[in-house]
């Protein structure tokens, strides 16, 4: 058997199924694990169809003062690293969903109340082609249904969807909301490197402090990167952030030093921000950075200590 692999727009593929729909009037129809068989009086398929599913689960948190007042609201994203295959029944996709809602309800703060849960599926894209068979017993299909040699086909249609789940969440402050957190403070963060050298994270925060680090990282002007997190590795990769993690530090680039902070969850009752007058010191000295103007529990920031490394020595 051979494949030969074609790609069709949607105007294209929608024909296609009109033409599908008046087959399937006439043949029956068996489900399984996300693929749809048509049969027709022998073992042979004339019409495949495979679902992929992709999973995106958000969590908006809102938080709300002791009075009910909302005083922010940010969103907790994760989602599947590429599509599954299966429908949204079926048993991979149901345990992506629940990988993923496992993952987003770890960070959200003690105490959160889920109020609401919506779901939605909307339509990525199709993939088909016509499968050869030189058994020359199944029903013909479209223009292309036959190869030069006689030989009959099967399209072989992949619909590519996206599964997403939203659920609304609030955690309410035991007091009004606090002017803040004036200073983030990181020591013994290793910020001086040779060319060649691996990069390596010490950054710490000071003990009791109202947030905690996630991570520290490097972002280099050649669209590399590396963190001190095997999970925030992973994501800018997959997710197209950056083209490849950084395993040396190379001559002549620049990096950025990067940092995500989160409130700990005391914090975050009681009323702490990270606002626009936050100031970040990093091995005691004040590091600029660039701040949205909005007040947040979750601070991920690109900082203006870079670093050129221009010779071995």
């Amino acid at each position: 058997m051979k494949k030969n692999s074609k790609h069709y727009p949607a105007g294209q593929i929608v024909s296609l199924l009109l033409v599908l729909c008046m087959v399937l009037a006439i043949v029956p129809i068996t489900a399984f694990a996300g693929v749809e068989d048509v049969t027709g009086g022998t073992p042979s398929t004339v019409y495949k169809h495979t679902y992929h599913t992709k999973v995106k689960m958000t969590a908006n948190v809102t938080v709300q003062d002791s009075e009910g007042n909302t005083v922010n609201t940010y969103p907790v994203s994760e989602e599947s690293d590429d599509f599954l295959v299966g429908n949204v029944s079926d048993d991979a996709v149901q345990a992506e969903i629940t990988r993923l809602v496992g993952v987003v309800n770890s960070q959200l703060p003690s105490g959160a109340v889920k109020s609401n849960r919506t779901t939605s599926t909307t339509f990525d894209h199709f993939e088909s082609s016509y499968i050869i068979d030189s058994s020359k017993d199944q029903i013909l299909i479209g223009d292309n249904a036959q190869d030069e040699s006689g030989t009959t086909s099967t399209l072989d249609v992949h619909e590519y969807q996206i599964y997403e789940i939203t659920d609304e969440w609030t955690v309410k402050q035991s007091s009004a909301a606090t002017e803040i957190i004036d200073t983030v403070e990181i020591s013994g963060a290793t910020v001086d490197f040779h060319v060649g050298d691996k990069p390596v994270f010490t950054g710490t925060v000071p003990n009791g402090a109202l947030y905690v680090l996630d991570y520290e990282g490097w972002f280099g002007e050649d669209n590399e990167f590396i963190s001190s997190s095997d999970y925030w590795n992973s994501a800018y990769v997959e997710r197209g952030w950056c083209d490849r993690l950084i395993t040396s530090f190379k001559e002549n680039t620049e990096y950025t030093y990067q940092l995500y902070l989160k409130l700990t969850d005391e914090a975050i009752e009681e009323g702490y921000v990270f606002g626009p007058d936050t100031k970040l010191k990093v091995n005691g000295e004040v590091i600029e950075y660039q701040h949205s103007g909005e007040t947040s529990v979750a601070l991920q920031i690109g900082t203006e200590l870079t670093m050129t490394l221009l010779d071995a020595e």
